[in-house]
């Protein structure tokens, strides 16, 4: 883990607001957020109880920079380093990592993780960030304890990037969605594109009990700012999906 560089989550934290999908008064879809956009978030959708499904695999957290919380992850090209990992085991590791950042009187971070020719991280985008309060890095279980433990429940279904949804997960979607029939769902990735799009594209199918046809369904999560599913790459993700549901 020494070698991997922290990296900011994308430069959307510098925006107070971001793409924000939503669809049919029932769930909602996005990239990672700072805690000031998450509070504009929640604001904009204006509901009581919200159900946040983190579907990152990869080890991601909260640093306290310019009065706001952060996102910053474990970089490595592929994020393999939590494939082999449950959901259980990679939260533990992620708290003892995060305890350990708390114990640090900086933390460096690069703002966008470039390779240069030889294959090494080009670190000259490196800023130091100087601790001014403890704790000054959260894990986003932290982050929603901290500050929405009344609005909004916090379940991480872990998807590893660039893969499809496999038959454990969906059956722990399924139950989550079941046991909250009336709360809206919110979904995140770390784009808010092909993992977030997948199973926002489910939750369509199992709320609509098949009304459309699967072409149908791919084309209303495209309609509503989702991935453009049809490219070549998620083409394999898409009939994993398919055979999922039984379509």
């Amino acid at each position: 883990m020494d070698s991997f560089p922290f990296v900011f989550d994308n430069k959307s934290y510098e925006q107070s607001r971001f793409n924000l999908q939503i669809f049919d008064n029932v769930a909602s879809g996005s990239p990672q957020f700072s805690l000031k956009q998450l509070r504009d978030m929640i604001h904009r959708l204006n509901k009581k109880k919200i159900i946040i499904i983190d579907l990152r695999k990869e080890f991601h957290w909260f640093v306290y920079h310019n009065n706001d919380w952060i996102p910053f992850t474990l970089f490595e090209p592929n994020f393999l380093y939590n494939q082999s990992k449950n959901s259980k085991t990679i939260s533990k590791e992620e708290a003892c990592l995060c305890k350990e950042i708390n114990q640090r009187s900086y933390l460096d971070l690069l703002h966008v993780a470039r390779k240069k020719r030889n294959g090494n991280i080009d670190q000259s985008n490196k800023i130091s960030i100087h601790r001014r309060s403890i704790p000054f890095c959260l894990t986003e279980e932290q982050l929603f304890k901290k500050y929405f433990s009344e609005s909004c429940i916090y379940y991480r279904v872990p998807i590893q990037d660039h893969c499809a949804v496999d038959a454990d997960i969906f059956k722990i979607l399924k139950n989550i969605i079941a046991k909250h029939p009336h709360h809206w769902i919110h979904l995140h990735c770390r784009g808010g594109a092909g993992r977030t799009s997948q199973v926002l594209l489910l939750i369509d199918v199992l709320k609509n009990k098949k009304r459309f046809t699967f072409q149908e369904y791919i084309q209303r999560e495209i309609d509503r700012g989702g991935a453009y599913l049809w490219k070549s790459k998620y083409q394999e993700r898409l009939k994993k999906i398919k055979k999922l549901i039984k379509f």
